[in-house]
C-alpha cells in the first residue's frame, strides 16, 4: 500500500471513530441535535467506513465508491456551515464552522489524492 494511502487510511479511521462515538453520544445522552448535523454525521461514518473498505479490497469499483463517499461527505458539511450562518455570533459556531471547513478542505485533498498515479495503480484502475 503506498505511504500517502496509509495516511489517508489512518486519519480517515481516526475520524470514523470521531463520528461513531459522537452518533453513540446522541443516542445515549439524549440531546436533541439538528437534523442536519443527524444526517451528515451518518452521512460520514457511511462514507468513512466506505472509504476504509475500499482501501482494503482495491478494486475500480470501491475506487469510484470512496471517491463518491468523499464528495458526499464534503457536500454534507458544507451544508452543515450554511446551517450555521444563522448562529455565526456564537464563539462556538465560528470554531465549529472552522472544523467543518478544515474537515471539508481535508476530504477535497484526499479524494485528489485518490486520483493519483499511486492510488490509482493500488486500485488497479486503467488509464
Amino acid at each position: 500500500m503506498p505511504k500517502g494511502l496509509m495516511i489517508v487510511t489512518s486519519i480517515n479511521a481516526l475520524l470514523l471513530l470521531g463520528f461513531s462515538a459522537y452518533l453513540i453520544g446522541v443516542f445515549y445522552a439524549g440531546d436533541t441535535v439538528r437534523t442536519i448535523n443527524f444526517v451528515s454525521s451518518w452521512i460520514a461514518v457511511a462514507g468513512f467506513l466506505a472509504t476504509l473498505i475500499g482501501t482494503f479490497f482495491a478494486s475500480p469499483f470501491w475506487h469510484r465508491l470512496a471517491r463518491g463517499a468523499m464528495y458526499a461527505m464534503s457536500l454534507g458539511f458544507g451544508l452543515q456551515i450554511f446551517g450555521l450562518i444563522t448562529q455565526l455570533t456564537k464563539l462556538d459556531a465560528i470554531a465549529t464552522a472552522f472544523g467543518l471547513a478544515l474537515l471539508i478542505f481535508y476530504l477535497v485533498g484526499a479524494r485528489g489524492y485518490l486520483n493519483s498515479e499511486q492510488a490509482r495503480i493500488w486500485f488497479k484502475m486503467n488509464g
